[in-house]
């Protein structure tokens, strides 16, 4: 049910308007729908209802006399308790189905997002380019993180996103000197400033660009002072180049204009 149907309840109609004639109870009709199409109220104004109900100027002295006990007069408007009641029923409805389809369409968005990060993730970083061997690991990467890597990818279920990033990031900022009482500040200050969905794709690109100084450029982005999407420090785009024969992903070299 919509505001743009007007419900009608035949039985009830007809019961209670057993003593109208054809022609107020065609006025009646009429009176109900232009309440139904102005929210439940109209001015009582007789030149005005005798236009809506469709009757002649000199019968509406009579007619009004029949219908005026089925409608409510309250400073100088006219209702209709049923019309009321039903349209406050619709209104709530239309309101909770417009709230549920809002929260389904954001959920299913963030879904997809996620869905797509993470295959963007599992498809474009270093890691997922180099082999299982350890004379395969992309320039810069240490034995910790590849231990750390490799730690994370034997859990026997996915790790949440949250847990991705701080599986990600905890490895690159303790290896830069940060404290583990920091690192847990920054990484959850990421995460609120940002979203867990952003927070990691920040982290995995510091990882691949091997950006310097991490926790100082993550606190830069959590107070607005950095734009991961323009600092090229921070956020390069990636290719795949062939490095001592081997597919690895890193950052594009800039060209000049």
């Amino acid at each position: 049910m919509s505001l743009h149907t007007v419900p009608v309840n035949v039985g009830d109609i007809l019961r209670d308007t057993q003593g109208l004639n054809a022609e107020a109870f065609g006025a009646y009709h009429a009176l109900l729908y232009a309440l139904w199409g102005s929210k439940g109220t109209l001015p009582l104004d007789h030149e005005t209802l005798c236009r809506i109900a469709r009757v002649r100027p000199s019968k509406w002295g009579k007619v009004w006399d029949k219908l005026a006990g089925y409608f409510d007069v309250e400073d100088g408007r006219i209702t209709q308790k049923r019309v009321t009641k039903t349209l406050e029923k619709v209104i709530k409805k239309v309101g909770k189905n417009t709230e549920n389809g809002s929260k389904g369409g954001a959920a299913k968005a963030l879904k997809d997002k996620e869905r797509a990060l993470a295959n963007a993730i599992a498809n474009a970083t270093p890691e997922t380019c180099q082999s299982k061997s350890k004379t395969n690991s992309p320039i810069g990467e240490t034995s910790e993180a590849k231990a750390s890597d490799a730690g994370a990818s034997e859990t026997a279920e996915p790790l949440t996103i949250k847990a991705q990033i701080f599986a990600s990031g905890r490895p690159m900022l303790e290896r830069a000197g940060s404290d583990k009482k920091s690192v847990g500040a920054a990484l959850g200050a990421l995460i609120k400033a940002k979203g867990e969905v952003e927070a990691l794709s920040i982290i995995t690109t510091m990882r691949a660009s091997g950006t310097g100084e991490p926790e100082t450029y993550i606190w830069k982005i959590v107070k607005g002072k950095a734009d991961p999407a323009e600092d090229t420090g921070a956020a390069p785009q990636l290719e795949l180049v062939m490095v001592d024969g081997k597919p690895t992903m890193q950052p594009v070299a800039r060209r000049a204009a």
